[in-house]
């Protein structure tokens, strides 16, 4: 080895060559770099802070700069390549996992004198997807009760499965069918005993009383309900209440001088009004359309049964001939 450019010191030395090395560091620091690189000495000034800090000549901390801006170099590269998650494991991760899903869809229902008009559209959605043109969100449980569900359509759907085997279980150990106010009972408790991981359902039970009057409850998903007139759920919730609670409960309507509105309506304006009710909300909310279902469930002996045999497209359900009555009239709604 040639001794040009060889500098010795009594604490250690640099040696030129075919490599460059600096034993003598404080810190026990070792480095080598290859002779291509001694280039690049005078091209990187000496920073002030290496030099107070080591009691380097100038060639040598010119030297730790590169070695160490060539480490930092070397470091970010192998994070980038062949260790991606270095970075990232130092930071707080968070995952999330919803059970739950929308499917759109809305869900009424009003109380007669002598009958309970039950209905529901048929679109199932998610976003702006349409899983399915027909997916019924109203059913039927008895010949005095049927339930409309809406929300989440897999819990809606296991629910419904749910109530009609815990009915089905009454009918066996009593050889007759629940009454509608138990049901209701019935419901509610169900509800609540899955208020921790809850039924993302909003349920609204019709159909006849013990005493022949029509009657609706309504339920939130963890069991609170009660009983009303009419009752509206799901997308289009704030777009049909309103106008129920205009035409049924004749709010912001002063009667005629000596008249008093109804206390209730007849059964072929109710149906109108459900009619209108789904044909406006098809028109204003996209999670709302493809078909509307309406099950009307009559009372004992009802007079109301005259209105209905020229209706179209309806169908009666009843399962015996000596009580209640169950019909389901289905129409058409906008499919865009």
């Amino acid at each position: 080895m040639s001794d040009r450019g060889k500098s010795s010191e009594k604490g250690g030395e640099l040696v030129f060559g075919e490599t460059i090395r600096v034993p003598t560091v404080r810190r026990a620091i070792h480095l080598s770099i290859t002779r291509p690189l001694s280039f690049l000495i005078l091209r990187f000034p000496l920073r002030p802070i290496y030099a107070q800090q080591y009691s380097f000549d100038p060639l040598s901390q010119s030297l730790f700069i590169i070695a160490s801006r060539l480490s930092s170099v070397n470091l970010a590269f192998a994070r980038s390549n062949s260790m991606p998650d270095m970075v990232s494991i130092a930071q707080p991760q968070q995952r999330q996992f919803n059970p739950y899903s929308e499917n759109g869809g809305t869900i009424l229902a009003i109380a007669g004198a002598d009958f309970s008009v039950i209905a529901g559209d048929t679109r199932q959605s998610e976003g702006y997807s349409i899983q399915t043109r027909y997916a019924p969100k109203v059913f039927r449980l008895t010949d005095k009760a049927v339930l409309a569900v809406n929300g989440f359509a897999a819990d809606g759907n296991m629910f419904v499965k749910k109530v009609r085997q815990r009915l089905e279980w009454y009918r066996h150990a009593h050889a007759k069918d629940m009454p509608l106010r138990a049901i209701a009972r019935l419901i509610q408790t169900m509800l609540y005993a899955r208020r921790f991981f809850p039924y993302y359902v909003y349920n609204i039970l019709g159909g006849i009383e013990d005493d022949g009057t029509g009657a609706v409850y309504s339920f939130d998903p963890v069991g609170s309900y009660e009983r009303e007139a009419c009752r509206a759920a799901g997308a289009a919730q704030s777009l049909v209440q309103p106008f129920l609670d205009n035409q049924i409960y004749f709010k912001n309507q002063t009667p005629a001088p000596g008249t008093s509105h109804p206390v209730h309506l007849p059964l072929s304006t109710v149906l109108s009004l459900v009619i209108d009710s789904f044909t406006s909300a098809t028109e204003r909310h996209i999670e709302v359309g493809d078909g509307l279902e309406m099950y009307v469930v009559l009372a004992k002996g009802s007079a109301s049964v005259q209105g209905l045999g020229n209706i179209r497209g309806i169908q009666e359900l009843t399962a015996t001939d000596d009580g209640e009555r169950v019909f389901v009239i289905r129409r058409e709604l906008k499919k865009d």
